[in-house]
């Protein structure tokens, strides 16, 4: 564990019993240590993993009493297994969170866990992204993730680390907060530290320019709904870091137009959306595909 505050950096070792032989043990450890009224979140690099964990966690977290109007309210989310998931267990008050769901289902989640009716969610590390949740203990469970096109697990970056990890503390109702990453054996404690506590990160570059289509994104864009149509989608794009950073001082604005063309000619073309009146939506094998994090490069279409 690493707290920093004013500087100063100070190292403290976790008494975890010795059955903590895998993940969800040792963070079903670090549950039962939490105090009334504290929060955590706990960061998986997949999001098949944040279900999973929650689901295997919830099952050892005592039952507490929720007010009928948070049941009301969970209610009113359309039929998916989000809203199954909460029906049966946000008495344990825990939930996950991932690039999945709705804006709908994502908005619910973080109104509870600031209204401290959820006491813990699993995420991806989408939920640090420009998301004000503050909790008393972060946990990053996963510090290597799917590279596909190097087919190899890799390490993620010191960046992605400190954004996690910087949701830890509660400015104004705590004097400090605690973040933990995980090592899969005790020779690797060392190299994590040196990596990510005390390493910097490198300088920031939007990852958008870098990739040969927009595909992957725009079916994020389109599956959050946090667009539907094509200037709408254009608008979004023009608004993040990655066209101020790049498009527009390379004078590539026309490029970025077509770009998203193609992109969503693609995803037409591969049956992950549908469009009607101008307006996009995920089909349910988007929709799979967008929660499993399947790159998109990998899907075929077969000729019948």
């Amino acid at each position: 564990m690493h707290n920093v505050g004013e500087n100063l950096t100070e190292t403290k070792d976790f008494n975890l019993p010795s059955s903590a032989k895998d993940k969800e043990a040792i963070l079903d450890a670090l549950i039962k240590g939490l105090k009334p009224g504290e929060q955590m979140l706990i960061f998986r690099t997949r999001a098949d993993d944040t279900e999973k964990t929650a689901l295997k966690l919830a099952q050892s977290i005592p039952v507490s009493e929720i007010p009928r109007q948070i049941r009301d309210r969970i209610m009113l989310l359309e039929d998916s297994p989000l809203r199954s998931f909460l029906n049966k267990y946000i008495e344990r008050r825990i939930v996950y969170h991932n690039a999945g769901l709705s804006v709908e289902e994502r908005r619910l989640i973080e109104q509870l866990f600031n209204e401290g009716i959820v006491q813990i969610i699993v995420a991806t590390a989408t939920l640090a992204t420009g998301v004000n949740m503050p909790a008393d203990m972060v946990v990053v469970a996963d510090f290597r993730r799917w590279d596909h096109s190097r087919r190899t697990n890799m390490p993620i970056d010191v960046a992605e680390y400190k954004n996690c990890a910087g949701r830890a503390g509660r400015y104004g109702k705590r004097t400090r907060g605690i973040s933990l990453i995980l090592a899969e054996h005790s020779g690797q404690t060392n190299q994590l530290e040196r990596n990510y506590i005390l390493g910097d990160p490198p300088e920031l570059e939007s990852a958008i320019p870098m990739q040969r289509e927009l595909a992957q994104q725009l079916l994020g864009v389109i599956g959050g709904q946090l667009a539907d149509n094509k200037s709408d989608i254009v608008g979004l794009f023009c608004d993040s870091f990655a066209f101020r950073s790049f498009y527009e001082p390379n004078k590539c604005e026309t490029e970025l137009t077509q770009a998203i063309d193609t992109g969503i000619d693609q995803l037409l073309a591969l049956g992950l959306i549908t469009e009607e009146d101008g307006k996009f939506k995920v089909t349910p094998l988007g929709n799979v595909a967008a929660r499993s994090g399947v790159y998109l490069s990998l899907i075929h279409i077969s000729e019948p």
